[in-house]
């Protein structure tokens, strides 16, 4: 017991009382001495006199609270002072109860150990106690925003900015959206069914249930209504206050919840702020660990391919590619965000002491019943550390090359090129764009069990059953480059390059491929004719790749409408322009997206390929040889009719899959600056 007080022979009375009940007693007669020993010795329970030179007890209560160490320690107020006002001050300062002198040691001594037996309790929630601003979009949360959308009618744009409503977010979005505090709290009361108080007696408050720091951060109120224990709070989704409730559920407490206005909460603790870290010292790791977990199954439920974990000057943001567009989802204050990079750096085996130099790691996790491996990157920016996560299923069924996109035409070539036994098939694209996925696809046609299949990969994404798949750890001083030393050691008839990613990997693509093994691998370029143009550049001959190429496939992933709302109107003349310089019969309508609850209201719903495989017939192969220009290898492939990846996209958009905009953006704006300006 730590007691306060300024007069040495009430001091000395305490202690006797306190240490004949078995109390271990520590003495301060000022504020300044109390806020001192504290440091260095941590009590159960405070005793805290009002009047007192220096700092008075309101003063060093208030300090207490700015602490996150002391902030959870019970202090009983005990003065002479029967002011109401005083009292009132007290509990806004953070104490747990008021004791006017003189009192009865039985009263005293009762709770002394009732507080004492509140402390552990509140020790539990530490791990919880500040608000993480943070919003899991859970399930119940995720309807409640179906159901506001319905409640407030069809209005798309109003539409959107639910859609992008996080729970920790709930009153400002709902206010961009034209509705009070008033009419969101009840709308919430009406969906949750906990019922909606208008307004509460303080005398119903009972605050020394709960640490005043941890309402004040959480907007909780613990309240007795009617005998019955309760909590008053605003926002029933807010992650802290699910947990708290799961806490007393568990611990056999049984409590009411209501309903009320935030600002009313607010209004009822004192406006008066504590500055409190947002994760405590202690339990931070468990603090952490729920908010790490969070994400991820938020991520997964949200069909996200990658995490972003961005540090900004006063804040973090959590952020989601979802169908290849950014979307933030959680707003962190920046110290919660450093904690959560942190996290996923110690889980992948990153150096969290190195800031500066960007690193890379991977981690293995369970969610539901799905196995995922997650890559990680983290950089540095002049701003703080930027951590991004991909998320990948190596176990998961590869999709058929149909189901990515291809046309059956296109499905047909790749299949009977896949059966080769030898030369180089490429596939090429833009970063993003499935290149891994279809070589995977590909990959998943091969008979490993009658068929040797070497890969070398940085790092191995898919499981590939009977495959010998080997991964670069730099680490461990195994490079790309010893790698690709090894694999003809390794009896293939198939190998698998991740990627040419320098002249080395480009030369040892082409030599594995004239020597006898079917080879795949991928490259970062535009189109297939310009992947000529940037191997030329990283340093092969084109009679070695005419020799060598049995075919070059380029994609590009683009969004697809939704199909429960997607519209069909008329073309537009601009639209029209645009589709007639790949089609002789431009549609007369097309699709274009809506938005719905199926689709979160952005209109569109996942994303599929599209496709050109430009094989390497003679005379192809002769155009190379001979140094054509670019360009004109790309108008003979259109002139003899090949499908190209402009083909793909307007045939997509005749059968309502993708918005023609969408595909001038992602395709045909490039295409069309080829055929005016063209690449040499």
């Amino acid at each position: 017991m730590l007691v306060v007080d300024d007069d040495e022979k009430l001091l000395d009375l305490y202690e006797e009382l306190l240490t004949s009940h078995g109390f271990r007693v520590v003495r301060a007669q000022n504020g300044k001495q109390a806020l001192e020993l504290v440091k260095s010795d941590l009590p159960d329970v405070i005793l805290l006199d009002v009047i007192m030179p220096g700092f008075d007890g309101f003063e060093v209560c208030s300090r207490l609270q700015q602490d996150p160490r002391t902030a959870y320690i019970p202090v009983i107020f005990v003065t002479a002072s029967r002011k109401h006002q005083d009292k009132i001050r007290a509990f806004a300062v953070g104490a747990v109860d008021y004791l006017v002198k003189p009192f009865e040691e039985r009263t005293l001594i009762e709770k002394i150990r009732f507080y004492c037996d509140t402390g552990i309790w509140w020790n539990e929630l530490r791990p919880q106690k500040e608000k993480l601003p943070l919003s899991i979009v859970t399930d119940d949360f995720t309807r409640f925003r179906d159901y506001l959308i319905a409640r407030i009618g069809p209005d798309p744009e109003k539409a959107q900015i639910i859609e992008k409503m996080t729970a920790a977010q709930l009153y400002p979005m709902a206010r961009k959206l034209g509705l009070s505090d008033s009419e969101l709290v009840q709308m919430i009361s009406q969906f949750v069914g906990i019922p909606y108080i208008e307004r509460i007696d303080p005398a119903e408050i009972e605050l020394g249930r709960l640490p005043v720091s941890f309402c004040r951060a959480n907007q909780v109120i613990p309240v007795k209504r009617n005998e019955t224990d309760g909590l008053l709070i605003s926002n029933p989704f807010d992650i802290n206050i699910i947990d708290l409730i799961e806490r007393l559920e568990k611990d056999g407490r049984k409590v009411s919840l209501f309903l009320i206005e935030p600002d009313k909460i607010v209004n009822l603790l004192g406006r008066r702020k504590i500055t409190t870290s947002p994760v405590g010292e202690a339990g931070s790791d468990q603090s952490i660990l729920s908010v790490a977990n969070k994400v991820l199954y938020a991520a997964v439920r949200e069909r996200a391919s990658d995490i972003h974990i961005v540090t900004r000057k006063t804040d973090a943001l959590v952020r989601f590619r979802i169908d290849g567009d950014m979307r933030t989802y959680f707003n962190l204050k920046k110290e919660v965000g450093i904690k959560l990079i942190n996290r996923f750096k110690v889980l992948g085996d990153m150096d969290i002491a190195e800031k500066r130099k960007p690193q890379d790691g991977t981690f293995e996790a369970v969610m539901g019943e799905k196995n995922f491996r997650l890559r990680l990157a983290s950089t540095r920016t002049p701003e703080g550390e930027y951590l991004v996560i991909r998320i990948l299923e190596p176990y998961a069924k590869p999709r058929g090359l149909s189901e990515l996109g291809m046309s059956g035409d296109q499905v047909e070539m790749m299949l009977d090129l896949i059966n080769r036994t030898h030369g180089l098939i490429l596939v090429v694209g833009p970063t993003g764009s499935g290149k891994t996925t279809t070589v995977y696809s590909l990959l998943s046609q091969i008979d490993c069990q009658s068929r040797n299949l070497v890969t070398v990969e940085d790092p191995v994404e898919y499981r590939i059953p009977f495959a010998n798949q080997q991964q670069v750890d730099e680490k461990a001083g195994i490079t790309f480059e010893i790698l690709l030393k090894s694999v003809v050691r390794q009896d293939p008839d198939i190998i698998f390059m991740g990627e040419i990613r320098d002249q080395y990997s480009a030369r040892m693509a082409m030599d594995f491929a004239s020597t006898g093994h079917l080879t795949l691998t991928t490259l970062h370029t535009s189109n297939a004719t310009t992947a000529v143009f940037r191997l030329e550049r990283l340093g092969i001959n084109r009679c070695v790749m005419a020799e060598a190429i049995l075919c070059i496939v380029a994609q590009r992933l683009v969004k697809k409408l939704c199909p429960r709302c997607k519209k069909w109107r008329c073309v537009t003349d601009r639209e029209r322009e645009i589709l007639a310089q790949f089609t002789p019969s431009p549609p007369d309508e097309v699709a274009v997206p809506v938005g719905c609850l199926e689709c979160g209201h952005t209109g569109y719903r996942g994303r599929e390929g599209i496709y050109e495989i430009l094989r390497f017939d003679t005379r192809t192969a002769e155009m190379i040889r001979s140094g054509r220009p670019i360009s004109e290898i790309r108008n003979h492939f259109r002139n003899s009719g090949v499908y190209l990846i402009s083909n793909h996209a307007v045939e997509k958009v005749k059968k309502g899959i993708f918005a023609p905009m969408d595909v001038y953006r992602a395709v045909l704006a490039e295409e069309i600056e080829l055929l005016q300006k063209p690449v040499r």
